[in-house]
């Protein structure tokens, strides 16, 4: 890898803009291939997704769109990068949250409740919203991000089960809000709560 991208990468400095002189990284913060698919080492990306990388982490991560319920959007994963390694994306740092949510954050949502779901569940029946939660894949960094109620934007913190049971976590995608999470119901799919999905290959 040459001086200028190194330096490129020192900075954080992704997207394509004047100042890079288009010597940035992509989107995703690193190699993709010079055909313009996939980045390297990561399985091809499905019609209207688009697959990414984060700067200094090992996993692929995939972006789509379509509204599906928890449970669709964990199979999709699976689907596209096996089920020994593939789930909905498990969250390890605040760079990591970061680096998703750089992906697909929108100014300005009209919907600003409008996330991707993550790869966290609640088990069932459990009366307290904040207990029972866990990850689809292994993790013991014990990072969360809930929303904490600190603005006016959205009235109360996360989670709260306030449409009841709300055993499925998603990341909201307006700006704001900062790449936080909710809690929603398990099988919203889409038209009122979730987005889209984020994937993520375990490498």
């Amino acid at each position: 890898m040459g001086r200028v991208v190194l330096a490129l990468l020192t900075l954080g400095c992704y997207d394509p803009s004047p100042a890079c002189e288009g010597a940035c990284l992509s989107a995703d913060g690193a190699d993709g291939g010079d055909d313009g698919g996939p980045p390297i080492g990561c399985p091809a990306a499905p019609v209207g997704c688009e697959a990414f990388t984060c700067q200094a982490l090992d996993s692929c991560y995939l972006e789509c769109p379509p509204n599906v319920t928890f449970d669709d959007s964990n199979t999709r994963c699976i689907g596209w990068g096996g089920a020994e390694t593939a789930t909905l994306v498990v969250i390890d740092t605040a760079e990591e949250n970061r680096c998703v949510f750089d992906h697909i954050k929108v100014a300005g949502a009209t919907n600003w409740w409008h996330g991707y779901w993550i790869g966290f569940r609640q088990a069932s029946n459990q009366p307290d919203p904040a207990a029972g939660w866990s990850w689809l894949y292994p993790n013991t960094s014990g990072f969360l991000n809930w929303y904490d109620g600190s603005d006016a934007i959205q009235y109360q913190a996360e989670p709260n089960d306030d449409g009841g049971p709300e055993d499925c976590a998603f990341m909201f995608r307006y700006d704001m809000l900062g790449g936080t999470w909710a809690d929603a119901g398990c099988s919203q799919d889409g038209k009122t709560t979730t987005a889209g999905l984020i994937c993520e290959v375990h490498r």
